[in-house]
């Protein structure tokens, strides 16, 4: 009878290796295809999103880290048996190249964790209300719906937005394992104060409903509380319409569309 006992035991540390290695190559197939993108400077950085995967009224979970874009920090909470408000923030610090993207470095870009002359500085922070364990089964399903506000700038713009969102998480949770995904679809207007080319004046720019897509992949292994935490996603601005400006489309796209990979490790609490 010990010996059922143990080879049970082994048979489940077993699979739970190999749930976590297969995990762990989806994660760096996906880092591999970041790192063999590259996108343009920005005025836009995608916020940490929050993906709790809650399961009952009067969870709750915290987590922070840092990024190749930002260091972040996001909170969660069941405050009903269907209901959870979120709630996150981030500060971005030059995205580690002076060229803004993660996959410039492929270009002989130079590490600087806290930017360089001409880097742009990103602030943003959101909230939401949405509804937990959907499916009602062993995989999490959740919707929420939010709003953030953000601003951005370098030596060349300053820019602030509005975004509201519309959210969905899916996941499984494990004894020491919860992994899963996210999908956003975004809708922002921005004001954007931009010099004006061999003048050193500035004029005021509206940018009005840019599309924003956002994936992430998620997987937080450690104890029942404390986690380590490894995400990897992109986001992508699609711009829909420009109004009060003779801008290119080729030039929107140089300096205000979308940072591709973005990739980060923390620490997450669950209570």
């Amino acid at each position: 009878m010990m010996n059922n006992i143990s080879c049970k035991n082994r048979n489940k540390r077993e699979n739970f290796h190999r749930k976590v290695c297969k995990t762990m190559k989806t994660i760096i197939f996906f880092i591999f295809l970041s790192f063999s993108l590259s996108g343009c400077a920005l005025m836009y950085i995608g916020s940490p999103k929050n993906v709790p995967l809650f399961e009952e009224k009067g969870e709750g979970q915290i987590e922070a880290g840092i990024s190749t874009n930002s260091i972040f920090a996001t909170a969660n909470y069941a405050f009903s048996e269907k209901y959870s408000f979120i709630i996150n923030g981030c500060w971005s610090y030059g995205n580690f190249t002076k060229w803004k993207d993660l996959g410039a470095l492929s270009s002989g870009g130079e590490i600087s964790i806290f930017g360089g002359e001409g880097d742009a500085v990103h602030r943003s922070i959101e909230a939401g209300l949405g509804r937990f364990n959907l499916s009602q089964s062993n995989y999490c399903l959740e919707i929420y719906a939010g709003a953030g506000y953000g601003s951005s700038y370098d030596d060349y713009y300053e820019c602030k937005y509005i975004l509201g969102f519309v959210q969905s998480n899916f996941g499984k949770k494990f004894k020491r394992m919860d992994t899963g995904g996210s999908l956003r679809l975004g809708y922002s207007n921005w004001q954007s104060n931009e010099i004006i080319e061999d003048t050193g004046w500035f004029k005021i720019i509206s940018y009005k409903g840019n599309i924003h897509l956002e994936p992430l992949i998620f997987v937080r292994v450690g104890g029942k509380h404390l986690k380590a935490s490894f995400r990897g996603g992109f986001n992508i601005l699609i711009p829909f319409l420009n109004q009060n400006s003779n801008i290119t489309f080729s030039k929107y796209l140089n300096y205000h569309f979308f940072e591709l990979p973005h990739l980060s490790a923390g620490v997450s609490y669950h209570f």
